[in-house]
């Protein structure tokens, strides 16, 4: 915890100061996962025991901005050696233009920050998930541009085997009918 009770603590750090090519990185802190993990190892004829303390970090929202100007807001998940989320990262936006990255959208970026910190934290996942929990990460995992590129994909292969499927079936019934 920090001084005001807060578990995660964060910090902002300027990626590129390049023209047209910056980035604004909000971090959040490294966490102790609370595990210790232990080796044995032999040194000669001792046998020494070594003790590694697992922290978890890596939990970031940039805001990128390319060559062209446009904007790209990225989430990134807790990941320690122990747990990390299947979700590499989430893409809040892309292609925003400067004049479309509002007070009000920044506010709302850093609060799915907070709460994707929470829930990809084991900390977090150790506190439990809520039902409101478990819509929002659904929702967060719906609205990532890439995931919903390859979901669009996968429906479009799967449309065109199920219209073979489909044009079997008619041929057959036609063909039953016509016998």
């Amino acid at each position: 915890m920090n001084e005001v009770g807060y578990p995660y603590t964060f910090s902002c750090y300027l990626g590129s100061t390049s023209v047209n090519f910056e980035s604004i990185q909000i971090k959040m802190g490294s966490n102790f996962t609370g595990i210790e993990k232990k080796e044995l190892g032999s040194i000669s004829e001792d046998n020494i025991e070594k003790s590694n303390l697992i922290f978890e970090q890596g939990c970031a929202l940039v805001f990128s901005q390319c060559t062209s100007g446009k904007i790209m807001i990225m989430l990134y998940p807790y990941k320690s050696e122990l747990h990390s989320r299947c979700e590499k990262d989430i893409m809040l936006h892309q292609q925003l233009l400067p004049e479309q990255l509002t007070d009000a959208l920044v506010l709302r970026s850093l609060q799915k920050l907070l709460f994707y910190a929470r829930v990809s934290s084991i900390n977090g996942i150790a506190r439990g998930y809520s039902f409101k929990d478990r819509l929002e990460l659904m929702k967060l995992n719906y609205l990532n541009i890439r995931s919903r590129n390859k979901c669009i994909n996968a429906f479009l292969k799967l449309t065109n085997e199920w219209w073979k499927v489909v044009i079997s079936i008619l041929s057959a019934i036609i063909v039953a009918l016509l016998v």
